[in-house]
């Protein structure tokens, strides 16, 4: 038992004096010379090798969703044929369908990260060397936060956009319920907010270091969410004013 103790510590010294001695050698320290300075380049292809190509990856995704969301908003605030649905809702309208824009790009990403084969593919081309394929795990999380954000940006806008709707129909407090769970992308709204806030807080580490059977079965659910998905922009709930009305809602497939 001493024995093992000391071979133990013994390793950690090792190492320790080990990277000590690198950065010795590699600084020029040995030879009594001062560090030769880096030019920018050397410079910049160092931070591209220890993290560049990890916080540009993220840069770029968070740029792109900030496109999605800013163009998106743009055009529902000005485009001609939806001064209707402007009128209803108010600000409520453009901003729950700019987040339905990044919530489309999310979703289109979500699963790509955790495709093995593909990433076993994709890490064999010249790709590899610009996207963290490495990282694909750590990007399925990032798209994970990022849909939770925004599902819950397009529910409130659109709960506003209920009550909004409710109250210039006269419908009260029991037409804002029904608007909520008689309509198709209501009833589709919550199933899919349930499925996703279910998936997410069972992934979080302390919940799924505790029970991993119930992380991995709840993120099942994933397949009631594509099914939800694919069906909630399909009841033209807020048509523009000229034909076709109900064009370019939410739905693969139309």
């Amino acid at each position: 038992m001493g024995f093992h103790t000391s071979t133990t510590t013994t390793t950690i010294v090792e190492r320790t004096r080990s990277t000590e001695l690198m950065r010795i050698l590699l600084s020029g320290e040995v030879s009594g010379e001062a560090p030769r300075e880096l030019t920018p380049r050397e410079k910049f292809r160092r931070w591209m090798v220890n993290e560049g190509s990890r916080r540009l990856f993220v840069g770029t995704f968070i740029l792109v969703h900030c496109m999605l969301y800013g163009f998106g908003f743009m055009n529902y605030t000005l485009k001609d044929n939806l001064s209707q649905a402007r009128a209803t809702y108010g600000y409520g309208y453009p901003i729950a369908r700019s987040a339905a824009l990044v919530l489309h790009f999310d979703v289109a990403c979500i699963l790509l990260p955790v495709c093995r084969t593909l990433i076993s593919l994709a890490r064999q081309t010249p790709l590899n060397g610009i996207i963290p394929f490495d990282k694909n795990i750590t990007f399925h999380k990032l798209v994970g936060y990022s849909l939770v954000i925004f599902t819950w940006v397009h529910t409130i806008a659109h709960l506003h956009n209920v009550a909004q709707l409710s109250a210039k129909g006269h419908g009260g407090f029991i037409g804002f319920v029904k608007l909520n769970f008689l309509t198709g992308p209501g009833w589709t709204g919550y199933v899919l907010t349930i499925s996703i806030m279910a998936m997410f807080f069972t992934a979080l580490d302390k919940p799924r270091r505790a029970n991993y059977e119930r992380f991995w079965n709840t993120h099942h659910l994933f397949v009631l969410f594509f099914i939800m998905w694919s069906t909630h922009g399909i009841f033209c709930m807020i048509p523009a004013d000229t034909k076709p009305t109900c064009f370019g809602n939410g739905s693969f497939y139309q």
